[in-house]
């Protein structure tokens, strides 16, 4: 059984992943509006080894050359979002997702003739992913704020927000009026885009805890890094 101050943070959380996807699909719409938006030839570029998909340093070192600095943890995130299979990678059929707006034309097999992107693109592309990170850097500490909680526990959230076997749109409209939350009527549509990462209407237990899971490899990732380094360091002193 969770507290109401344990249920007011989740729907913090909620709230903010809407107005993140709000912003989020304004920047998506000014890049596929673009005369010469081509879906492939973006992840084309920024595929920088040919591996036939984008992890976190692609999108790093995109984001370095334009100014803009982030990290493997908030890159994950962003990831996180759009990655169906849980590899920690994003497929073209799953970048679509974060690059395409609903409201345009759908472009899965568009070839450009060149391989360098036009000056718009990049720089509408630059602006996504920053919206993305902001995103990521909003809801980082809320989600540590949450799980600091002493009645924290992932499944009980889930269930809290779930229907009967999953979370639906109608289920995240009672969670929120039953914790008197004012939203905006594209607020659940927003939220569902957010954690329905295979697009099939509801959000199951395996979505709803990815983000939790690959935020503690991320971490461990790092620490061993440091480790490395560490032993490397003290062997060249020897």
């Amino acid at each position: 059984m969770l507290s109401i101050e344990t249920e007011a943070r989740v729907a913090k959380i909620l709230l903010a992943l809407a107005e993140g996807e709000r912003s989020i699909e304004v920047s998506r719409q000014v890049l596929s509006d673009n005369y010469d938006f081509d879906p492939y030839q973006i992840f084309r570029s920024l595929d920088s080894y040919c591996k036939n998909n984008i992890d976190t340093c692609d999108i790093i070192n995109f984001l370095r050359t334009k100014g803009i600095y982030t990290n493997e943890l908030e890159v994950s995130l962003l990831i996180l979002s759009y990655d169906e299979d849980s590899n920690g990678t994003l497929s073209y059929s799953e970048f679509l997702n974060l690059v395409q707006s609903e409201n345009s034309p759908k472009k899965k097999n568009a070839f450009s003739k060149t391989e360098k992107l036009s000056f718009n693109i990049e720089y509408s592309l630059s602006k996504l992913l920053e919206k993305e990170i902001e995103l990521s850097r909003n809801i980082l500490p809320l989600l540590q704020d949450l799980k600091c909680r002493y009645d924290f526990n992932i499944h009980d959230i889930y269930h809290l927000l779930k229907n009967i076997n999953s979370i639906t749109p109608e289920s995240l409209k009672c969670f929120l009026d039953r914790n008197y939350v004012s939203y905006l009527d594209n607020d659940i549509n927003n939220i569902m885009k957010r954690l329905d990462i295979n697009k099939d209407g509801r959000i199951d237990l395996c979505e709803f805890k990815v983000k939790k899971k690959k935020k503690k490899k991320v971490l461990m990732k790092k620490k061993l890094k440091k480790k490395l380094k560490n032993l490397k360091i003290n062997y060249n002193k020897n």
